[in-house]
C-alpha cells in the first residue's frame, strides 16, 4: 500500500515538473514583460521624459559674480583695488510661463509613456506571432515524425511481401520514395523552426541552450461573434490602444507649445543686486531691474508662431489619419479572426475527421490487398496533409488574433478558446 501512495506521489511530482517547463502563450508574455531589454529602454525613455517635467518650469540658474576694480598691475593682491563688488542676477519669465513650459513638458511625458506602452504591445505582438510560428512546426515536426514511423512499417511490410513474391520491385521503391521525401521535409522544419526559437529566445532574453517545451494544445481566448460586442471592441480600441492615447497627448502639447510662442511677445524681468565694498569708504548696495523687448524683433516672433501652428496642424492631421485608419484596421483583424476561427472549426470537425477516417479505410483495404500501395499513399498523403493545414490554419489564427489585440492595444482573456 505504501509503495502505491509512493508511486502516485512521484506520479504527481512528475506531471507537476513538466506543467511547469511547459512554456505556454501566457508564461512567454510574462517572460518578455521581465526580462526584454527593447521594453525596459521605453519605459527609461519614459522615465526620463517624466523627469523633465521639474526642469522645465524650473527659473534659469542666477548669474553671481564678482569685480576688483583698479587693482595695480604690479601686485595680485585684490585687496590693494578701490573696490570690490559681488553680483548676483536672476531670469524671471513673465508669470504664466513658468506653467505653460511645464504643461508641456507634462504632455510630452504622457506622449512618451504612451509610445513606451506602444512599443510593448509591438514586442508582444513580435513574441504572439514568433510563438505561432514556432508552436506550428513544432506540431508539424510531430505529424512528420508519426507519418514516417508509419512509412517505415510500410517499408519494412512491402519489402517482407517482396521477399515472399506477394508485391512487385516498384511497390517497394515507392515506399523508400516516399519515406525518403517525408525525411527531407523534417530537414526544412527544423531549419525553419531554428530560425524562430532562437528569435523567441531572444525575445525572453533566454540563453541559447536553454530548451523551450510548447503545450500540447493551444489556447485561444474567446472571440466576440455579436454586432454589439464587435462595436464595444471597436470603441475600447479607441480608449486602450496607445498609439492614439500618443497623438492625444501629442496634441495637447502643440497646443500648449502655440500659446507658449504667443507668450513670448510679453517682456520677460531681470532682477539684479551688487555689494560694493569701496576702499577708506562704507560699504554700499545696488539694485537693477531690466526687461527684454521682444517687439523689437517682431519677424522672429510671428516665425515662431507660425511653427508652433503648423505643428499643431500637422498633429492634428496624424491623428486624424490614425483615427480614420483605426476603423479599417479594427474591421480588417476582426474579419480575418471570425473566418480563421470558422475555417479551423470546419477543420476539427469535417476535414481531419473525414481524412483520418479515408486512411483508416485505406489502410485496412489494402491490407486485405483490395487497393493497391499508391491508393494506401494517397489517402496517407490527404490525411497528413490536413493535419499539417490544421496546424498551419492555428498558427493563422493565433497570428490574427495577436494583430487583433495589438489593434486594440490590450490582450484578450487568454483563457482556453471556445472553438
Amino acid at each position: 500500500m505504501f509503495r502505491r501512495y509512493l508511486l502516485i506521489l512521484l506520479l504527481i511530482y512528475k506531471t507537476a515538473l513538466a506543467d511547469s517547463s511547459v512554456l505556454t502563450l501566457d508564461k512567454a508574455i510574462q517572460a518578455v514583460l521581465d526580462h526584454n531589454a527593447d521594453i525596459r529602454a521605453a519605459h527609461y525613455h519614459s522615465d526620463a521624459a517624466r523627469a523633465r517635467i521639474t526642469q522645465a518650469k524650473a527659473l534659469e540658474d542666477p548669474m553671481i559674480g564678482v569685480m576688483f576694480w583698479n587693482v595695480p598691475r604690479d601686485t595680485a593682491n585684490i585687496r590693494q583695488g578701490e573696490e570690490i563688488d559681488y553680483r548676483i542676477d536672476q531670469k524671471i519669465p513673465f508669470p504664466g510661463k513658468r506653467y505653460l513650459k511645464g504643461k508641456s513638458a507634462r504632455y510630452e511625458a504622457d506622449m512618451e509613456n504612451h509610445l513606451a506602452q506602444a512599443k510593448v504591445e509591438d514586442v508582444l505582438f513580435d513574441l504572439k506571432e514568433t510563438y505561432s510560428m514556432a508552436y506550428k512546426l513544432e506540431e508539424q515536426k510531430r505529424i512528420n515524425s508519426k507519418m514516417q514511423s508509419l512509412l517505415q512499417l510500410l517499408v519494412t511490410s512491402t519489402q517482407a511481401w517482396y521477399a515472399s513474391n506477394q508485391t512487385t520491385t516498384d511497390t517497394v521503391l515507392k515506399a523508400q520514395l516516399e519515406l525518403t521525401r517525408i525525411k527531407n521535409e523534417r530537414l526544412m522544419l527544423d531549419q525553419e523552426e531554428t530560425t524562430h526559437l532562437s528569435h523567441l529566445r531572444a525575445l525572453m532574453n533566454l540563453k541559447s541552450h536553454e530548451e523551450i517545451i510548447f503545450p500540447n494544445q493551444r489556447e485561444f481566448p474567446p472571440i466576440p461573434e455579436s454586432e454589439s460586442e464587435r462595436e464595444m471592441l471597436m470603441e475600447d480600441s479607441f480608449k486602450h490602444r496607445p498609439d492614439i492615447q500618443a497623438m492625444e497627448s501629442a496634441e495637447k502639447k502643440e497646443k500648449t507649445n502655440l500659446t507658449l510662442a504667443k507668450s513670448n511677445l510679453i517682456p520677460d524681468f531681470s532682477l539684479g543686486f551688487q555689494y560694493n565694498q569701496t576702499r577708506d569708504m562704507k560699504d554700499t548696495w545696488t539694485g537693477s531691474a531690466s526687461i527684454n523687448f521682444p517687439l523689437l524683433f517682431l519677424g522672429k516672433r510671428h516665425a515662431e508662431i507660425q511653427e508652433a501652428k503648423a505643428n499643431l496642424k500637422a498633429t492634428q492631421a496624424e491623428r486624424e489619419s490614425m483615427l480614420q485608419h483605426q476603423h479599417h484596421e479594427i474591421d480588417q483583424a476582426y474579419t480575418t479572426v471570425f473566418a480563421a476561427k470558422k475555417i479551423l472549426n470546419q477543420f476539427q470537425k469535417e476535414i481531419l475527421p473525414q481524412s483520418q477516417l479515408l486512411f483508416e479505410s485505406a489502410r485496412e483495404s489494402y491490407v486485405a490487398k483490395k487497393i493497391d500501395f499508391m491508393s494506401l499513399i494517397d489517402a496517407a498523403r490527404m490525411y497528413r496533409e490536413a493535419q499539417m493545414n490544421y496546424a498551419e490554419q492555428e498558427s493563422f489564427l493565433g497570428i490574427a488574433i495577436a494583430k487583433l489585440e495589438r489593434m486594440m492595444g490590450k490582450s484578450l482573456n487568454h483563457s482556453k478558446g471556445n472553438l
